[in-house]
């Protein structure tokens, strides 16, 4: 836990650094706010709210705790409630899988303070424990959360 890597491990702190970037932001990170100080823009979005299409993150934490799959309303609704900071990002639409499963992949950069960059041939993918199904009107977090932390069934 490298003070100067806080960017990398707190969820908003990252948000911010990807934003403050926007041609690299607009073109490889989800839409994203940042709770409760966006929630006005959040309200203001018309990105063609369909059903529970936003995931809720809360700043830190591994393993997908307290992350929430949720409505655009559900979201503000926590923002109003909950004075604790949460990012809100909308989930990528079409979702991307692999055997019909959602997933996430993990690749090593290691960059030097000469300003090198190496990238691992090594990597992780991890799998989400049950197979995706677009507009299903049921939740299943196992349908949705891919690391190895969320529950013993996590494919990887």
């Amino acid at each position: 836990d490298d003070p100067l890597l806080i960017h990398l491990d707190d969820k908003i702190k990252l948000q911010q650094l990807m934003r403050s970037n926007s041609s690299t932001a607009s073109t490889c990170w989800p839409l994203g706010f940042i709770l409760p100080d966006e929630a006005a823009l959040l309200k203001d979005e018309s990105c063609g709210e369909q059903g529970r299409s936003w995931i809720l993150k809360t700043a830190t934490g591994y393993g997908s705790h307290g992350n929430r799959i949720v409505t655009k309303l559900e979201a503000l609704d926590v923002a109003a409630l909950d004075s604790s900071n949460y990012l809100c990002q909308k989930m990528i639409s079409p979702s991307l899988l692999i055997n019909g499963r959602k997933f996430s992949m993990r690749v090593y950069v290691y960059y030097f303070a000469d300003g090198d960059v190496y990238l691992s041939k090594l990597g992780l993918v991890k799998f989400a424990s049950e197979k995706f199904v677009q507009d299903s009107d049921q939740i299943d977090n196992r349908m949705y959360m891919t690391n190895s932390g969320r529950d013993d069934f996590t494919l990887q």
